[in-house]
């Protein structure tokens, strides 16, 4: 037989039978259909949550301190005991991360850590409703006596009232007091000027680097906003570049709605000595991170020994937001299934039933 043929004979018996075609067709195009939609939502959920983490250091590690009213620190000389105020974690959340984690404790290990020198104190503890502010010293002390940190830095965020440019009154915007370092540590980019530097924290400039919908929001366009002036608090900061868009961080805070200024420009004229900071540092090795967190905690027992911080690292909340997704594909899979098994009940019963008809021809 030709094969125009039999394409004629096809035509003609589909023709004669259309609600069984389009039955059958509908049930192909479904479960075809349900299959790209499982594979675009699986990946579209990878993108996210890559999305989502992009400007965060899988080896980062945050120090924060809540204030709990019962913490003492031993008379070892270092660090304040001001009251405490909202972390801006260097890497783990908000602006590129803010802190988050389980309470810290533990004693020393039986390598890295040294038993005496620096750290020989008294135990006697100071006022029980003492509030605790990790300084600069305690991050140096978290640099040179815990093994396997490539790098730290500190950082607090807060609110402040900003005004200039386009806005007809002010707008209230997260303000992040930030170091040098903290670009590199959190991937942050800029999309015109330079980050700040350490001259601006050491000599408490008034500049700033505005997140990319500040920018936008406050004059208009990213070209407008640079080199301007923004009013923080009622004080004039020297717009001195603008953050590339980095979107959305699993804890809901975005560096494009932030202001960065330098760290000591905002202690003198934000935050005062009551901030409470957030101490960040990166694990040369990602595989070493819990290592990491355990000498962290045995330092900072020996300076606060009845304290408790909290302590979050990047990788935890990649690893748990990738679990969840895959739970979610895995959810939509045996959907899938569902559909396939029913829609292929109903194609076969179609196709057998058009064969039985034909059966006696």
């Amino acid at each position: 037989m030709k094969l125009t043929e039999i394409l004629r004979l096809v035509w003609l018996n589909l023709s004669a039978n259309k609600s069984k075609v389009i039955l059958t067709s509908t049930g192909i195009i479904v479960g075809a259909a349900t299959i790209m939609l499982v594979i675009a939502i699986g990946t579209g959920g990878r993108e996210e949550v890559a999305e989502q983490f992009r400007n965060l250091n899988a080896g980062a590690i945050d120090i924060t301190y809540e204030y709990q009213g019962s913490s003492a620190r031993g008379s070892d000389g270092f660090g304040g005991g001001m009251p405490g105020g909202s972390g801006f974690g260097g890497g783990l959340s908000g602006s590129g991360g803010f802190g988050g984690g389980a309470p810290a404790g533990g004693g020393i290990p039986s390598e890295g850590i040294p038993s005496g020198g620096m750290f020989m104190m008294e135990q006697e503890g100071r006022s029980n409703t003492e509030r605790i502010t990790l300084s600069s010293e305690d991050m140096e002390d978290l640099e040179t006596f815990v093994p396997g940190i490539e790098n730290a830095t500190m950082s607090f965020s807060t609110t402040a009232s900003v005004d200039g440019g386009e806005l007809e009154s002010s707008a209230t915007y997260t303000i992040a007091g930030v170091q040098s370092n903290y670009a590199r540590i959190s991937n942050l980019e800029m999309a015109l000027g330079d980050f700040l530097t350490e001259e601006n924290d050491s000599y408490k400039d008034k500049v700033c680097i505005l997140g990319i919908d500040v920018a936008k929001t406050v004059f208009g366009s990213v070209y407008d906003a640079y080199d301007s002036t923004v009013y923080i608090d009622n004080r004039p900061y020297k717009v001195s570049g603008i953050l590339s868009e980095m979107g959305t961080v699993a804890s809901g805070i975005s560096p494009d709605d932030a202001i960065f200024i330098p760290y000591n420009t905002g202690i003198k004229y934000l935050s005062g000595s009551g901030v409470s900071p957030t101490v960040t540092v990166i694990a040369e090795d990602v595989n070493e991170v819990e290592t990491v967190i355990t000498n962290v905690k045995a330092v900072l027992a020996e300076s606060y020994p009845n304290a408790e911080f909290t302590i979050s690292d990047a990788g935890s909340k990649m690893e748990a937001a990738s679990k969840s997704n895959d739970t979610l594909t895995m959810l939509l899979i045996c959907m899938a299934v569902i559909v396939f098994i029913v829609g292929g009940i109903g194609i076969m019963n179609v196709l057998f039933v058009s064969v039985k008809e034909r059966t006696n021809e």
